[in-house]
C-alpha cells in the first residue's frame, strides 16, 4: 500500500482488490456488515428476521379445535366454565343424591348411590376429552362429592381467558377501582391467599369477630410459611408496567386484611362488581371430608396486579411494624405453655420480619401501663407476662384499630 500527499493530507493508495477492506476499516464498519453487492440479500434477511412472529394462542387453538370437531354450539359454555374454574380453582361437579338405586349382581341386591350432576355432562365430556380438567372425590357416604379442577393445560387456557376479559372490560374495571379508591388496593392486598402453590384472592362470607379473624389469619399464614417455606415465597411480588417490582409484604397483607373485613360491606360490594364482569365467583368451601363450611368469593391474582398498577399502596413501614407487633403479642398471649409461646413468638417475628427490639418497645409501653411485664430475655420462660387479661385485650385491640384507621386515611 502506497501513500500520496494531497493538500497537506496523507492519502493511502490501495490495490482495488483490497479497497473495500481498507474502506470498511477506515469507516469502522462492522465485519458482519454485508459486502458490496450482497446488500439487498442482507436487507431482505434482516427484514425477515426482524418481523415479529405471532404464535396462535392456546385459547385460539382450542376454539379452532372445537369448531373443526363440530362442537360450535358448546364453545361459549366451554370457555365460560374454564374461566370460572381458573378463578374458583375447584368446583363440585357431582353431589351424592339422597336417592339410591338397587343393583342386582350375582343374585345379590345392593344399594348403589346416585349422584346429581351440577355441570352439564356434555360440557364436562368435552373438557375431559381435551384433557382440560381433572376430577377428585372427597368425603364418604352421603357427604361424598366430586370436585372439578383445571389441569396444567386447562390453566394455561384459563389464564388467557381471564387476561382477555380484563383487557376487554378494562374501562369498567377502571371505573370500579376509581369508585372504591384506596380501598380497592387495600381489599385486593388483604385477600391474597395461597391455594396449593398458587396465589389467589379469597374473601370469606362468614360472620366472625374481627380480632378472632385477624389472629386466625396470622396463625394460618405463619404456620403455612414455617411448614412450607422451601416451596412458597414469603410475600407476593407485583410487576409494574414500567418494569419495576414491588413486594406485597406479609405485614402489608396483614393490615389490609384487617381493614378489608372491618369494611366488610364495602368489600362485598367490590367483589360483587367484579363478579358482574366475570372476574370473581362466589363458591362453597368444604373441608377435607367434604363437609360444607361457608361460602367465599374468589378472584384471580391478575386483578391484584391490575389494581396495583392503577393504584399502588404507599407503605409506611413504622405503622406496619406496630400493627404486626401488636398482632403477634395478641396471638402469642393465647398460648399457655411458656416454651411454646417463646417458640411461636420467634416464628412470628421471623415470618413478619419484625425486629425483636420493636417487640420490646411495645411491651415497655404496656408495662408502663401496668398491663404486662417487659420482654423476658430468658430462654426457658415465656417471652412476657400479662397481669390484666381484659385490659391487655382492650388496649391492644384499640391500638390495632387506631393504627389501621390511620393507615387507611393516611397513605
Amino acid at each position: 500500500m502506497g501513500k500520496i500527499e494531497y493538500h497537506g493530507r496523507v492519502v493511502p493508495i490501495v490495490h482495488y482488490n483490497s479497497f473495500e477492506i481498507e474502506l470498511r476499516r477506515t469507516l469502522n464498519i462492522s465485519p458482519t456488515f454485508p459486502r458490496f453487492g450482497s446488500f439487498e440479500e442482507w436487507r431482505e434477511k434482516r427484514i425477515k428476521n426482524s418481523t415479529p412472529t405471532f404464535t396462535e394462542s392456546k385459547l385460539d387453538k382450542l376454539i379452532q379445535t372445537l369448531k373443526s370437531s363440530g362442537l360450535d354450539p358448546f364453545i361459549e359454555d366451554v370457555i365460560n366454565l374454564i374461566g370460572m374454574l381458573y378463578i374458583a380453582k375447584e368446583f363440585p361437579s357431582k353431589y351424592r343424591d339422597s336417592v339410591s338405586y338397587q343393583l342386582i349382581s350375582f343374585g345379590i341386591t345392593t344399594n348403589r348411590p346416585q349422584y346429581e350432576n351440577v355441570i352439564d355432562p356434555k360440557i364436562l365430556s368435552i373438557l375431559r376429552n381435551f384433557s382440560l380438567v381433572g376430577e377428585s372425590a372427597r368425603g364418604s357416604g352421603e357427604l361424598r362429592k366430586y370436585f372439578l379442577y383445571l389441569t396444567e393445560k386447562g390453566k394455561e387456557v384459563g389464564k388467557e381467558i381471564i387476561m382477555e376479559r380484563i383487557s376487554k372490560r378494562s374501562k369498567e374495571l377502571d371505573d370500579i377501582i376509581n369508585e372504591f379508591g384506596k380501598m380497592a388496593s387495600i381489599i385486593v392486598a388483604g385477600c391474597v391467599e395461597r391455594y396449593d402453590r398458587e396465589w389467589i384472592l379469597r374473601f370469606k362470607l362468614n360472620e366472625e369477630d374481627l380480632f378472632e379473624r385477624l389472629i386466625l389469619h396470622s396463625e394460618c399464614r405463619v404456620t403455612d410459611y414455617i411448614v412450607n417455606k422451601y416451596i412458597i415465597a414469603r410475600g407476593f411480588k407485583v410487576e409494574f408496567k414500567q418494569g419495576k417490582k414491588m413486594e406485597i409484604h406479609p405485614l402489608l397483607m396483614l393490615i389490609c386484611h384487617f381493614i378489608t373485613y372491618y369494611n366488610y360491606n364495602d368489600s362485598v360490594k367490590f367483589f360483587n362488581r367484579l363478579e358482574e364482569l366475570g372476574l370473581a365467583y362466589e363458591v362453597p368451601v368444604y373441608d377435607s371430608r367434604a363437609r360444607y363450611i361457608y361460602n367465599e368469593i374468589r378472584s384471580p391474582i391478575e386483578i391484584l396486579k391490575y389494581t396495583f398498577n392503577k393504584k399502588p399502596i404507599v407503605v409506611e413501614s413504622e405503622a406496619l411494624l406496630d400493627f404486626g407487633s401488636l398482632t403477634t403479642l395478641l396471638a402469642v398471649n393465647r398460648i399457655k405453655n411458656p416454651k411454646v409461646a417463646r417458640e411461636r413468638l420467634e416464628e412470628y417475628i421471623s415470618y413478619y420480619e419484625i425486629p425483636i427490639e420493636k417487640i420490646k418497645v411495645v411491651l415497655d409501653e404496656l408495662n408502663s401501663l401496668g398491663i404486662t411485664s417487659k420482654y423476658i430475655d430468658y430462654p426457658d420462660s415465656g417471652p412476657f407476662l400479662v397481669f390484666d387479661e381484659n385490659r391487655f385485650k382492650e388496649v391492644v385491640k384499640a391500638k390495632l384499630l387506631s393504627i389501621a384507621l390511620k393507615f387507611l386515611n393516611g397513605y
